[in-house]
This record gives C-alpha cells, sequence and structure tokens, in this order.
C-alpha cells in the first residue's frame, strides 16, 4: 500500500486564495488499496496519522504551512488517538468528486473542517469554543518539545517536570568524539579513484544517529546532511537511501519516502536506487553519491586572530546529541519541524560568500554540537578562544546539535560583507569568537580543552 500518501496533484496549500476541505478517515491493513489511489487524486495535502490523533496533526499541518482552521468535529473525533488513519485536504473546486469517490468506494471520511484564511487555529465543538493564533501554538509545540514522558490525550494540567537535561551534567569532551569516531567507523566513506575519463566518485552514509524514524527527522537529515556536502566542495550526483521498516502498515513509511523526495527537490539531486524492506526496528539510511567540486571552502582555520562566527540558527538540541550518549541517555529525538527555508538559504549565504572569497574556512555543525565542530577546524596547531552570552545553559550552546548552522572564520576586514550577504538572505550571523595561536580551545574564559 505503499504510495497512497502522496498526493496525484500535490500542491503546498495557500488558503488566502483557495478554500479547503480538511477529511479524516481510518486505514485498516485489508482497505482496497486501489480505493484509496483513487482518492489521492483529489487532494492537494495527504497525512498518515500513525499512533497519534487527528487534533495533533491539525497542529502540525497549520505550523507547516502557515494555514489556519475552523475544526467543527467531536472532541471524540479529534482526540482518539488511531494506529493508522489518513488527513486528507481537498481544495474547494475538487471536494464534491471527491465525496463522490469515496461514497462509489464504499469509503466515508468524516469532515473535520475548513482552512481559513488568517493564521488562527480554531476548534468549535461540544466542548466549546477555542481560538490560538498559529505563533502562539508554535511556542506551545516547543515548550512541549523540552519535556519528557508519555502523551497526554486529556485536557487536565499536569505538574510541571523538569527538563531533561536540568542537572547540567558534566562530561569528557573525549568521550563525545569518541562516540563520533565509533559511529562513523560504522558507517565509512567510500572512494572510487577517477580512472580513464571516468571521474573520481565519493559514496558518503549518514544514518540517522540519535533522532527517531519520522517524516521530519528524514527531512532533517537528508537536508542538513546536503548543506554538509556542499561545505566540503562535494557536487552532489544522486542520492539513495535504505529503509527498515517495523511497522505491520508498509504505508507508514510512504511519508518518509515522501519527506526525502521533496528535501532532494530543492536541490534538484534525483534519486538513484532504494530500499524499503521488513525488520525488527525503523531505521533510515542515506547514501550520497559525489565528485569533487573546485568550490571547496577549507574546513579547517587558517590564521591566529581570525574571527570565528556563527552562520545560521545555533539554538541545538541535547536529546539524542552525542552529549546525551555519553551520559548514558539513549533517548531519541523527533524534530517538531524542519527549518528547511533556513537550510536551504545557509547554502545560498555560504555560495555566495565563496563567490566573494571573503571566508577563510567553513564547517557544518551537526554531531557532537560546537565542540566538534571546533575539534575539527582547530588543525595546524591552532586553537579557538569562545565566548557566549547566551540564555541557554553552557552544555546546550557546547553540545547542542542545531539544524541549520555552520562554523566560519573570517578576516576582520569582511565582516561588514559577511552581514550584508546573511541579513540578504535572512540567515542570521554572529561572533563567538576569535582563532589563536594556542593548541587549546577555551569556552567563556574558564574552561580549557587541550587539543
Amino acid at each position: 500500500m505503499l504510495g497512497i500518501t502522496r498526493p496525484e496533484h500535490e500542491q503546498h496549500i495557500n488558503s488566502r486564495f483557495t478554500d479547503y476541505a480538511i477529511y479524516f478517515q481510518t486505514v485498516s491493513s485489508q482497505e482496497d488499496e486501489k480505493d484509496l489511489q483513487l482518492l489521492r487524486y483529489y487532494a492537494s495535502y495527504i497525512a498518515l496519522l500513525a499512533d497519534e490523533h487527528a487534533w495533533e496533526r491539525l497542529c502540525r499541518l497549520c505550523l507547516e504551512h502557515q494555514v489556519g482552521a475552523h475544526i467543527t468535529a467531536a472532541a471524540q473525533t479529534l482526540f482518539t488517538e488511531h494506529e493508522n488513519a489518513l488527513l486528507y485536504v481537498i481544495p474547494d473546486n475538487r471536494n464534491a468528486d471527491f465525496k463522490a469517490a469515496a461514497e462509489k468506494a464504499g469509503m466515508f471520511p468524516r469532515f473535520l473542517g475548513k482552512t481559513l484564511r488568517y493564521p488562527v487555529l480554531n476548534m468549535d465543538n461540544e466542548e466549546g469554543v477555542l481560538d490560538i493564533p498559529l505563533s502562539t501554538l508554535r511556542l506551545l509545540i516547543q515548550e512541549l518539545q523540552k519535556y519528557p514522558g508519555p502523551r497526554n490525550n486529556s485536557l487536565e494540567i499536569e505538574p510541571e517536570r523538569d527538563p531533561v537535561f536540568r542537572d547540567e551534567e558534566e562530561v569528557n569532551p573525549q568521550d563525545v568524539l569518541r562516540i563520533i569516531e565509533t559511529e562513523k567507523s560504522s558507517a565509512p566513506t567510500r572512494i572510487y579513484p577517477a580512472k580513464d575519463e571516468i571521474p573520481g566518485l565519493q559514496i558518503d552514509a549518514f544514518p540517522m544517529w540519535g533522532m527517531g524514524f519520522s517524516e521530519k527527522s528524514a527531512e532533517l537529515q537528508t537536508l542538513s546532511s546536503i548543506v554538509d556536502l556542499l561545505i566540503r566542495g562535494r557536487k552532489i550526483l544522486a542520492m539513495s537511501y535504505y529503509i527498515e521498516s517495523a511497522s505491520e502498515h508498509p504505508q507508514h513509511c510512504d511519508t518518509v519516502i515522501a519527506a526525502l523526495a521533496k528535501s532532494v527537490a530543492l536541490f534538484e539531486i534525483p534519486i538513484a536506487n532504494s530500499r524499503v524492506e521488513a525488520g525488527d526496528k525503523n531505521q533510515l539510511l542515506l547514501f550520497f553519491i559525489s565528485r569533487e567540486n573546485e568550490k571547496a571552502l577549507a574546513a579547517e582555520f587558517s590564521e591566529a586572530e581570525d574571527f570565528i562566527c556563527l552562520l545560521g540558527d545555533p539554538n541545538g538540541e541535547l536529546r539524542g546529541s552525542a552529549y546525551a550518549k555519553a551520559i548514558g541517555r539513549e533517548d531519541t529525538f523527533i524534530p517538531p519541524g524542519v527549518m528547511s527555508g533556513s537550510l536551504a538559504a545557509l547554502a545560498e549565504v555560504l555560495n555566495f560568500c565563496q563567490e566573494k572569497q571573503i571566508l577563510a574556512s567553513a564547517t557544518m555543525i551537526r554531531r557532537g554540537g560546537l565542540f566538534a565542530a571546533l575539534h575539527r577546524a582547530c588543525g595546524n596547531n591552532l586553537g579557538a578562544n569562545i565566548y557566549s552570552e547566551r540564555k541557554e545553559s553552557e552544555n546546550a550552546f557546547i553540545y547542542g546539535e542545531p539544524q541549520a548552522a555552520v562554523l566560519i572564520s573570517i578576516k576582520e576586514k569582511h565582516l561588514i560583507d559577511l552581514a550584508r550577504i546573511a541579513t540578504k538572505f535572512n540567515v542570521s550571523s554572529s561572533t563567538i569568537g576569535r582563532v589563536t595561536a594556542e593548541s587549546e580551545i577555551i569556552i567563556n574564559k574558564v574552561k580549557r580543552y587541550p587539543l
């Protein structure tokens, strides 16, 4: 039943110009695949609900597409958790045909509500009336992501729980680096040298370390891997993937596959081949085939007294990180949303800076956070003096793993040029320190890490 969550005419939901109806339907493994394939012809958007309720998915839908909605369905329909269900968003001009096709197939999707032309999620049913601006909804979801524990579908207010990393557990940075090296050795890069007229090729594997199996995790992993390879001076020729699924419903993989296709399409990268098979666990492994590009940026600092800057959003996540693994926390992290626009803009900024030749070095901040990126950059017997006035914890600053951030070094005379380029693409930039002649990393004048 793969393919039922891919609309025949998939479009970004734009409620300013089009009205949409929202439907919900439970799906069993015995459902007629032909009928489900027929219904996808009429939808602009289809989402698979796996062990979640309709209201939760509606909240995510509204935030992802920045669209409001007026929901009139009963609370039982909205807040009952379903193992396997579909959410359809149907444009007004196809609504009648969708209902007729569903009735002919003997399926009766439940009407949940309609989209609104202003950014408010409204629920109006037997429980009362609730209006939530999307800006408030985003803040609520971000706060909920800070707390562990099972989902609570009731409306009761729970007592405040401590954040996951409230105790600020100290860790030996070498333990973090060892974890990264162990992970890299399990998925090594394969290099195929040039021969005759065939250019040298490289295959990089990217497992989803620390992230749970979901469409958002797949999207983030794909986009961040692409930007990472571009920074390393690779011309990506194609991507392939391997998916192992422990789900009884194979269409659960469909949303992940759709997220992969959407992500590579942003950079016009083809998908070469793929493999999906049943297994004992859920996992995704990406492979990128690339060749060397003349626009490669240096990964290591080149000269003392250069300024060290962060490009992009530096807010990192500790859950699922190498730091978390080093202190014995094996819980995974599923991003509530993906900054796909920020990652794409980040690639544009770096390309523009490279054309202007204003960067001395650049390296993606990924596994291991800022510390691992600094450790990679501090070659040539150089070090770094880093300072931070951020409100977040020091461990989150040092070891948090952000979605879209790059560590760069730059001459003082180019700082204004960098700020102008970053502003042009709406990408944040901040100076966090300077390159030093001593082979050590210093954080806030207190912590020293010899290299």
